[in-house]
């Protein structure tokens, strides 16, 4: 498919993890090769590396797809039980003759034991650590074999559970420090697996090895001149005369040299100092400039060691300032204000090694169409791999980045210094990194959700409950965070999101909220416009995949509301009962299964909107917006606005409108009509705003223009309007208002198009769509006799990715759509476009 939207200038670049294969270094390769067997068994299959135990049995047809109708169930035998693999590879004389061998795993799923020639070398606990093992005095000439014996993650968690002396409330996952979310979720299968879910290498380093090489700075706003240290850890076999410098790679310039004495295992520490050229600024906010930087340890001329750093010197700071209202919680990047407008983001696949650069290049591309300057990376999940970090450098999308701990109380042997140290390494240097956050609504649960009526803990258990997880959250993790040598600067540390559970009247005035009122309380979703916290973290609402989704993962026989296939792809306990009691309130439940995918998706989008609108209008008091949730990890029907197949759902062109940097912002209350003009742009607004009040078949009642000033980065009040007088004579469902401003050259900024009743009530008329479609220009044009609610197009066969979808349209004014990927088969004649609208479903006769 080719994309045509993704006109944006993306450099990637690896962000201190890139090193050169040089002189002194071999690596074999470890990727392929790979078999797999049951542990009870001895009959071996081809594996994939990196991969997982599920997906080596679907590849060998040994299991049905688990993603596919009821095959979940099918499939839970999987995680009962033990898995072997093993890898035979050759050594020679030359390799076998490196002063060190190691071998290192970048990712092993869980609990692994693994062994060298039937040496064993490591046994693995952490799904997040990464390993690095010195196996020279274990390797032979000749074949040698790696075999890795993989325990039942559930097996040995529920072991652990039942040997701890207090019930925690949640299932077996807490003591696995294993991806919380392959346990079950409410919009995710259990699918608890096993395997090598990253690369596997074993390297061969002659005289000396740098077991580590950390590069960290400082950089005092003030001076624009950052102090930059690198730390590293040596072994040597013998005393040698060495010299370390570092190149800047961008200029040429050598930032330093020196030359030392090693033996041994030893530290050091070099430092200098770098003139900033320019600072790293979210998108909308300035650029992404990257800088790389190559450290090289040489011995008579020869390199020994090259690693190459790269990374942007942001200044993100999260400000939590005290005022009358309570706690502000804001981002300022350089000193600037940032309003967040922003996603959570949950791992792309039940099974993340099967994951390729190019599907992380694809969400996040989408990220940044839809105006995203910040994505949540969720606790329940995994850190994610360096190639989404690497795009987000690159687009100025800033990450919230939380500890993998979520919506659980966890014993203390869970405690994992070394995977957090692992991980703040790794991470530290991108710029994007905005915050650390020690968890996922484990502060709101255990103050909240009633554990401790539900469980009837005494108060010494409770206490001890509660210490365990605040020493965990308050002290272990930022301890890490502040002193590992991976840091760069201060970090900005939140232990919990949220604050305050969203019952609580705090949450609306201090820190970041997860407001779920609406769908778990069924709260209509006009209490979006009265709830609004200081920084909203999380917030959304329901709706399904696209039909040609459905059609991808349900059985034909099955395609129908209240088929076990597609309750089984339904996750929340009451999700459909929740769906249809807001379908009922604002429109009418179909009983056709496409019909009810539309109404569900534009409800979503409903919601979706009314927040956001909400949260930006009142800025600067709330400082940021972030809905649940961007992506799925399987098909189903979730709170995502792109489904698992990549399809775009009504809410991701409602987040891509409203997410702009000008809107037209509108809240309705009772009798009158509030009218704000939301500019995030950093210049002002200096133009015109222009007003039409019609009948839907277009008959105008009232019109006007106005001049318009509003102010950079700000949230301006235009007007309120009485609706008893601006609709006197009318009815409320038979009207619409057109609202458009424009620049002082007359460029078009914003439009907005109101209705004064709900969806379900208004008196539509029957549109007549002409389509046209410009081959050469890749467009599709669309007009109608009236107005036309939520205009829908796509195709029989395929969902369109257009600049624009699920719109309302005004009677008479045509619409230019882009297509921003052409599907497989072309672009689409007018004959295969298809065009559905509220009004079919209002009048199915």
């Amino acid at each position: 498919m080719k994309h045509l939207f993704y006109k944006i200038g993306i450099i990637l670049v690896s962000i201190g993890v890139t090193k050169s294969v040089y002189a002194q270094h071999m690596e074999l390769d470890m990727l392929s090769g790979w078999e797999f067997s049951n542990a009870k068994e001895n009959t071996w299959h081809p594996a994939t590396i990196p991969g997982s135990v599920h997906t080596d049995l679907l590849q060998n047809n040994l299991i049905p797809d688990p993603f596919f109708g009821t095959n979940e169930q099918e499939v839970q035998w999987v995680e009962t039980q033990d898995w072997v693999y093993r890898k035979s590879f050759f050594v020679n004389n030359k390799f076998l003759s490196q002063s060190f061998c190691t071998l290192e795993f970048e990712g092993l799923d869980t609990y692994a034991d693994v062994y060298v020639n039937d040496s064993l070398v490591l046994q693995a606990e952490n799904m997040f650590r990464n390993y690095a093992i010195d196996v020279k005095s274990f390797l032979h000439t000749g074949l040698n074999e790696v075999r890795i014996y993989f325990h039942s993650a559930s097996n040995r968690a529920k072991t652990l559970q039942a040997d701890y002396p207090i019930q925690l409330p949640t299932d077996e996952r807490v003591f696995a420090r294993k991806a919380q979310y392959q346990f079950g979720w409410d919009w995710g299968p259990r699918l608890v697996t096993c395997g090598i879910w990253k690369t596997v290498r074993l390297s061969g380093d002659n005289h000396m090895r740098v077991k580590s090489a950390h590069f960290t700075y400082v950089d005092p706003m003030e001076t624009d001149t950052a102090d930059i240290q690198i730390a590293m850890a040596f072994q040597a076999e013998h005393r040698m005369r060495y010299e370390i410098s570092v190149v800047e790679i961008n200029s040429g310039a050598i930032c330093f040299t020196q030359s030392y004495n090693y033996a041994f295992p030893t530290i050091e520490n070099i430092r200098f100092q770098y003139k900033i050229p320019e600072r790293w600024m979210p998108a909308g906010y300035g650029n992404q400039p990257i800088y790389r930087f190559k450290l090289l340890i040489k011995h008579n001329k020869q390199v020994y060691y090259e690693k190459i750093f790269s990374t942007g010197f942001s200044q993100i700071k999260l400000n939590r300032e005290k005022d009358a209202t309570g706690e502000s919680f804001y981002f300022t990047a350089c000193q600037q204000k940032v309003f967040v407008k922003g996603a959570n983001l949950i791992p792309l696949h039940s099974f993340p090694g099967t994951l390729t650069d190019a599907d992380y290049r694809k969400l996040l591309l989408e990220a940044k169409n839809m105006h995203i300057n910040m994505i949540r990376v969720w606790g329940g999940g995994i850190y994610e791999n360096d190639i989404l970090y690497d795009l987000c450098d690159s687009l100025g999308i800033m990450v919230w980045q939380d500890f993998m701990y979520a919506c659980a109380m966890y014993p203390p042997n869970i405690k994992a210094e070394l995977e957090y140290s692992d991980q703040i390494q790794r991470l530290m240097l991108h710029p994007s990194i905005a915050l650390w956050c020690g968890n996922n609504e484990i502060d709101e649960a255990w103050n909240n959700w009633g554990w401790q009526n539900q469980f009837k803990w005494d108060t010494e258990t409770a206490q001890t409950i509660e210490r365990v997880n605040r020493e965990l959250f308050y002290q272990n993790i930022p301890e890490v965070l502040n002193n590992d040598p991976g840091s760069v600067g201060s970090p900005n540390y939140h232990p919990s999101s949220p604050k305050h559970g969203w019952g609580r009247k705090e949450s609306l005035t201090e820190g970041d909220a997860h407001y779920w009122g609406v769908w778990w309380g069924k709260q209509p979703f006009s209490v979006y416009n009265t709830k609004v916290p200081r920084f909203m973290s999380e917030y959304g609402f329901q709706g399904m995949p696209a039909y040609t989704s459905f059609k991808k993962f349900i059985p034909d026989d099955q395609l129908f509301l209240g088929s076990p296939a597609l309750k089984q792809h339904q996750k929340h306990p009451t999700g459909f009962e929740t769906i249809e009691t807001y379908m009922e309130r604002d429109y009418l439940i179909p009983t056709d299964l496409q019909d009810y995918i539309y109404i569900s998706q534009l409800l979503q989008a409903d919601g979706m909107h009314t927040a956001i609108e909400a949260h930006r209008r009142n800025m600067p008091y709330c400082m940021g917006t972030m809905f649940w949730q961007l992506n799925d990890c399987w098909p189903v029907t979730s709170w995502s606005v792109i489904d698992y197949y990549g399809n775009r759902k009504a809410a991701y062109y409602t987040v891509k409108n409203t997410y702009a940097d000008v809107i037209i912002s509108l809240w309705q209350q009772e009798n009158q009509l509030s009218v704000y003009i939301v500019n995030d742009q950093a210049q002002p607004i200096h133009g015109m705003l222009y007003y039409t009040l019609m009948r839907m078949d277009g008959t105008v009642i009232n019109t006007g223009s106005t001049g318009l000033d509003v102010e950079a980065f700000t949230s301006f009040p235009y007007t309120t309007l009485d609706l008893n007088w601006f609709l006197t004579g009318l009815q409320a469902n038979e009207v619409v208002l057109a609202i458009s401003i424009t620049d002082g050259n007359g460029r078009i900024l914003a439009t907005r198009n109101h209705i004064f009743s709900s969806p379900g009530k208004l008196a539509l008329q029957q549109p007549e769509f002409t389509v046209t479609v410009d081959d050469s220009a890749a467009t599709i044009t669309i007009s109608a006799n009236t107005f036309a609610k939520g205009v829908y197009i796509n195709t029989a066969s395929s969902e369109l990715k257009l600049s624009d979808n699920y719109f309302d349209l005004l009677p008479n004014t045509p619409k230019q759509i882009s297509l921003q990927e052409i599907p497989e088969g072309g672009i689409p004649s007018v004959d295969a476009i298809r065009v559905k609208s509220l009004y079919s479903i209002l009048n199915p006769n």
